[in-house]
């Protein structure tokens, strides 16, 4: 069952409610299907390796791995992991799904994502996650989602 793991404290601020978005990395040279568009770009395989052509975010319902597994949805649930393989604690269902640069964050997303208090700050974060240079400005998906299985345990908060 797909799961989205966290950090123990970000796994706490989604657990509290102030967390409800996140940003994971697209790997570079992949081609993801993107189906379902709200956009121009309906139906097409866009390469993410590369910038898009325009700053204009995808917003996407369903992202499927280049091998064909559903990656993320709208409107799926998904248990949230305090870490890969570990146990869920909860669940959230997935709201919207956005494909953007890193740098195009802005300071809503960055108060959602509870990881900086600036999109200066939440850049650099995001950098040091992955010990890059300033200039790298992956693709990423920005996913956003609401809590609706709390399972918190004693176990949990530690």
């Amino acid at each position: 069952m797909p799961a989205i793991s966290f950090t123990p404290i970000n796994l706490l601020a989604v657990l509290q409610g102030k967390k409800t978005e996140t940003r994971r990395l697209l790997k570079g040279g992949r081609v993801l299907n993107i189906d379902g568009l709200l956009h121009r770009r309906a139906g097409h395989q866009i390469r993410l390796d590369k910038p898009l052509d325009d700053q204009t975010p995808i917003y996407a319902t369903r992202i499927v791995s280049p091998i064909g597994t559903l990656k993320y949805a709208v409107g799926k649930t998904y248990a949230i992991t305090p870490g890969r393989g570990k146990k869920g604690v909860g669940r959230v269902l997935v709201k919207q799904l956005t494909i953007e640069p890193l740098f195009q964050i802005d300071q809503a997303s960055v108060d959602r994502e509870c990881f900086g208090r600036t999109p200066t700050e939440y850049i650099q974060r995001f950098q040091a996650l992955y010990n890059k240079p300033e200039r790298w400005n992956p693709m990423v998906v920005a996913i956003r989602f609401e809590l609706v299985e709390p399972a918190i345990t004693k176990e949990t908060l530690q």
